[in-house]
């Protein structure tokens, strides 16, 4: 009986340490109502991302994102641990805290350069067609600010090859190579950026410090399925989704 009690005891040690390593782990949350922003709402699962934010007993600051059908107290709320949340249109991911590593890179010797060829200049050639705006450039992604509200967005890539009209935000994760004219995947794990040739690369959310993708569509599919269950409240429930 000892034996049974260890080896069930090593199955869910393994589990959960895979879960951590792998996976998106999730559990049943209860809105604390004292301070929520929505995120995102999701009309077809009617589903919400809220950040409920919890300040703590003595005022520290913390982010909890939480899915939670709507009319809902009762949702599930994603656990970053020492990660931050990564939210695109097509993905979520985790990676590490002030991490930006979407975007356009120019690998060299296995390297990222801190600029990118031409970059200065494009963000000269922005702020004459914008004077009245502030223009900012993360990573290629080049975007026009009105008083702090984000009003256009231009991709290097679109600008350096002007026949290069592609949904980038949209892209499949994974590492994309500017060549020739083209634009191309070359694999589909955006986390071997820095093993590539030379080159100029593209890599949508999460980027390439990646802890964690996943598509937000099996991700929103799998939380529905839970839901529809009818769980009872307060029972903990984790699940782990593999990329």
């Amino acid at each position: 009986m000892k034996r049974v009690s260890y080896l069930i005891f090593l199955f869910f040690g393994i589990l959960a340490s895979c879960t951590k390593e792998n996976g998106f782990v999730l559990k049943k949350h209860k809105l604390l109502k004292e301070e929520i922003d929505t995120i995102k709402y999701y009309p077809k699962q009617d589903l919400y991302l809220l950040n409920d934010i919890d300040r703590g007993f003595l005022g520290e600051f913390k982010n909890q994102f939480v899915f939670v059908k709507k009319g809902e107290f009762i949702g599930y709320r994603i656990e970053t641990g020492d990660l931050a949340l990564k939210i695109s249109e097509r993905y979520l991911g985790l990676a590490p805290y002030r991490d930006f590593s979407s975007g356009w890179f120019q690998i060299n010797r296995h390297k990222v350069d801190r600029k990118l060829p031409k970059a200065d200049s494009i963000s000269s050639q922005l702020q004459h067609s914008y004077p009245d705006y502030f223009i900012r450039e993360d990573n290629g992604v080049f975007s026009v600010y009105d008083k702090g509200e984000r009003l256009k967005t231009f991709h290097y890539g679109a600008i350096i090859i002007n026949k290069l009209n592609l949904d980038f935000d949209n892209l499949a994760y994974g590492i994309y190579c500017l060549s020739n004219g083209s634009l191309r995947m070359v694999s589909n794990d955006g986390r071997k950026l820095l093993i590539q040739p030379d080159g100029i690369y593209f890599v949508p959310s999460p980027g390439y410090n990646a802890m964690v993708a996943r598509e937000l569509d099996d991700f929103l599919i799998k939380i529905d399925e839970i839901n529809s269950k009818g769980e009872m409240e307060f029972i903990e429930r984790i699940f782990m989704i593999t990329r």
